[in-house]
Formats: C-alpha cells, sequence, structure tokens
C-alpha cells in the first residue's frame, strides 16, 4: 500500500512539472472564470458511499471544496453478519491551493482538510422467550435490532492534479495521507475493536489517500 501511494504521488509530482514547463503552442491560454465545479468519486461505492464534491473558485486562485457523503449498506454483505446493515453520512472540507495558473490545461495542487463520518449500525440478534399456549410453555425467538452509532474524523493532506482535456470537463486525482480516530457513542462498546483494516468504519490510524473525481465547470 506505501509503495503504490508513493508511486502515485510520483506520478503526480511529474504532471505538475510537466504541466509547468510545457510549451504546447497547440494549447491557447484562455482565462478561466467559471466558478463552481460539481465533482463525483465513483471508488467510494467500495464503501457502500456516493461522495459528490461541491468546489468553489475563489479570486486568489485557490478553492474550498464541500465535500458530502451517504452511505448505505445491507446485511448481507461480504463483510459478513459481524457489521450488520449500515446507513450513515458524514463529509469533508477542504482548502485547494493551486500551484499552477487557471489557465493551463494541467494544474497541480496542494490540499488539506478534515473528514467526519457518522455511521448507524443495525444488527439483530434473536431473543428467545417463553411462551405458554394452552399450558404448554415453548420457547419463541423474535428479531431484536440494536443500534450501534460510530463517529469518525481525522485530517487530510495531499497533493494533486486537475486536469481539463475539453473546456469546462475535469478529470482531478490526489494522493497523500490520513488520519483517523474512530469511537463509539452508543450501543455496544467493544464493536470496533477487531476494526483493524483501513476500510473499516470503526478504523483508527493513518491511511492513504488515493482518490479519482470527474466533474463539471460551470
Amino acid at each position: 500500500m506505501k509503495k503504490t501511494l508513493f508511486i502515485c504521488i510520483a506520478v503526480i509530482i511529474g504532471f505538475t512539472t510537466y504541466a509547468q514547463d510545457s510549451t504546447n503552442t497547440d494549447f491557447i491560454a484562455r482565462p478561466n472564470t467559471n466558478t463552481y465545479i460539481w465533482s463525483i468519486a465513483p471508488q467510494f461505492t467500495a464503501e457502500h458511499a456516493m461522495r459528490i464534491d461541491l468546489e468553489k473558485r475563489l479570486k486568489n486562485g485557490s478553492s474550498v471544496i464541500l465535500a458530502p457523503r451517504f452511505y448505505v449498506k445491507s446485511g448481507d454483505s461480504d463483510e459478513g453478519t459481524n457489521d450488520g446493515k449500515m446507513l450513515g453520512l458524514g463529509g469533508e472540507v477542504f482548502h485547494k491551493i493551486r500551484i499552477t495558473d487557471l489557465s493551463n490545461p494541467i494544474r497541480g495542487y496542494i490540499t488539506y482538510g478534515m473528514l467526519y463520518n457518522y455511521y448507524d449500525v443495525i444488527q439483530v440478534d434473536v431473543e428467545w422467550v417463553w411462551d405458554e399456549t394452552l399450558g404448554v410453555s415453548t420457547m419463541i425467538g423474535s428479531d431484536k435490532e440494536k443500534h450501534t452509532g460510530v463517529h469518525k474524523f481525522g485530517p487530510d493532506l495531499a497533493i494533486g492534479l486537475e486536469m481539463e482535456p475539453i473546456e469546462r470537463f475535469i478529470i482531478d486525482m490526489y494522493a497523500g495521507v490520513g488520519a483517523r480516530y474512530s469511537f463509539v457513542a452508543y450501543g455496544d462498546k467493544e464493536f470496533i475493536n477487531t476494526h483493524s483494516s483501513i476500510f473499516d468504519i470503526g478504523y483508527t490510524g493513518i491511511v492513504p489517500l488515493i482518490v479519482l473525481k470527474v466533474g463539471v465547470v460551470f
């Protein structure tokens, strides 16, 4: 994982350097006066999430980005029944600082921000109770939902490349590192004790960041 992260960072740095030094006369520099970018990050479906990035460009060439996320996972996923069903929401707030001018079709940048996510995990347990019918006692099982609330937050830092191969169509990718801290707010306090993978909702520790987005400028 670390090796992949370093390779991606090296590729982004290489492209950024090329963009700064390129003298390609086929590209005619154009002033970019569009203010907003709406984009999606398709790979977040692997986390049972949808992420939408809303970016506003500032007058100094930097941007502020709000990236809400929505989580839905059914209990019969490949992760097994331990995690149960899950609903959640959250988001990230970023500041993007461009290191190349908006008039270039390939623009390097540095970004930093903060993430917060909330998950409501719903586990179904069978409770056995005694039922007496016509003087005969029998045990009957009934399903009972148990809710566990998990909060996760932490900072992110990354370098990226913003490409505009066609005017107003953006391909954006970045790589970096983040830190996460998770805790249980209510429910099963032991729920996140086994969450050692960076893909687990209750993971606490360092995470690599590799994100690809596509979007539209308007």
